[in-house]
């Protein structure tokens, strides 16, 4: 796979604004795959009952039969199965939180949805499927529509949008969310329209002020 640079630039901005907010923060950079498995199991160990978990990714991701997976730094794909052993589910991650206790998930995830390993496979799938949101969540995910489009260019752009609305004035997160898709798709002449699938039963406010 082609290395990334741009996904550590937006996870480093992003932890400091969270952690200057007062949250706990479980950050990765060139993730391998127990990485991902012991960071998961870290905020199950470290949330509380019904707290709001925000989960970010930035990196490649591989659609198989209509599920999402990430792509750890260390895995060798040679075809599906591959994918299925060593990807990390996207539904699964939010299923696991869930069951330990979240009360709410936002998502985003800034995918390179260009599949490296696309001649090795059976078939070929065009982008991530679509991410079905567990109960009181909010998901976006951004991907380019141009699979020639240069890697590190497509990557720029959602961690800069979260970071800015982590930091700007008090608002509902679907109205962040919605902002962040619209300045995308502006920035990006149409190329990158971020989808967003909510299922948040209750208001959820961003900049989040913690409980101490």
């Amino acid at each position: 796979m082609t290395p990334l640079i741009e996904p550590s630039d937006d996870v480093r901005a992003l932890t400091a604004v969270l952690q200057k907010a007062g949250f706990g923060v479980v950050a990765l950079e060139d993730a391998r795959e127990r990485d991902l498995h012991a960071a998961v199991a870290k905020i199950k160990t470290r949330m509380k009952r019904d707290a709001t978990v925000v989960v970010f990714y930035s990196g490649y991701a591989i659609q198989v039969d209509r599920e999402d997976f990430l792509i750890p730094v260390d895995a060798k794909i040679w075809n599906e199965e591959d994918v299925l052993r060593q990807g990390i589910s996207i539904d699964g991650v939010l299923s696991d939180l869930r069951l330990a206790g979240a009360g709410a998930e936002l998502v985003a995830v800034d995918a390179s949805w260009r599949n490296p390993f696309e001649r090795r496979f059976r078939a070929f799938s065009h982008g991530l499927a679509p991410v079905v949101a567990p109960v009181n969540s909010l998901v976006l995910v951004s991907e380019p529509f141009d699979r020639n489009t240069d890697n590190t260019e497509a990557l720029r752009g959602l961690g800069r949008q979260m970071v800015a609305s982590l930091g700007a004035a008090p608002e509902s997160a679907e109205d962040v969310f919605r902002k962040i898709r619209s300045d995308l798709a502006r920035s990006s002449a149409g190329s990158r329209v971020p989808t967003i699938t909510s299922s948040l039963t209750e208001e959820l406010v961003l900049p989040m002020i913690p409980s101490r």
